[in-house]
């Protein structure tokens, strides 16, 4: 009889259920704080909370105005608005004395552009992309297959986002 009852006594502590911490990241010791609960008690996997933004990623506008009677040019980067960039522009165009500038206005924003001028005689090009390098190469290109004597990049520049910290 006594050994009964020292068996039924084993097996109910045996049945017992056992709660733990046994979900925790790889090269952590259970029951450290980093551990979660185990999947027995409704866990298993750490969630994690996703990052709270600490700001905003503000983007930004240029311009470019060229004068067809002078061949003045206006630039403006970096601007908060389209508004903004393309008053700048045209009012550096006319500073001497263009006023076609209006009629040749090309704005961007997030993004780069490049003026090619011809050589010689033929027309100027201005081109959007995404690296200064590719709008260069692009503008000279079309620039060069409207100028008998070639052409040269005299505007490149990108108006690029800027992040602001709350």
């Amino acid at each position: 009889m006594k050994f009964l009852v020292r068996a039924s006594s084993i097996l109910a502590f045996i049945s017992l259920p056992i709660f733990a911490q046994t979900a925790c990241p790889i090269g952590t010791a259970a029951g450290s704080a980093t551990c979660g609960p185990s999947p027995s008690q409704g866990g298993g996997i750490i969630q994690q909370q996703a990052p709270t933004p600490s700001g905003e990623w503000i983007k930004t506008w240029g311009a470019i105005a060229v004068g067809n009677s002078t061949g003045d040019v206006g630039l403006a980067v970096g601007k908060m608005s389209k508004e903004q960039a393309e008053n700048e522009a045209l009012i550096k165009c006319a500073q001497n004395g263009a006023l076609d500038c209006k009629q040749n206005l090309f704005t961007y924003r997030n993004q780069c552009a490049a003026l090619a001028w011809p050589n010689t005689a033929g027309e100027y090009v201005i081109i959007g992309g995404p690296s200064k390098d590719t709008a260069a190469q692009e503008a000279s290109s079309a620039c060069g297959k409207k100028a008998s004597a070639g052409c040269r990049v005299v505007y490149s520049e990108c108006s690029e986002p800027y992040f602001r910290k709350f």
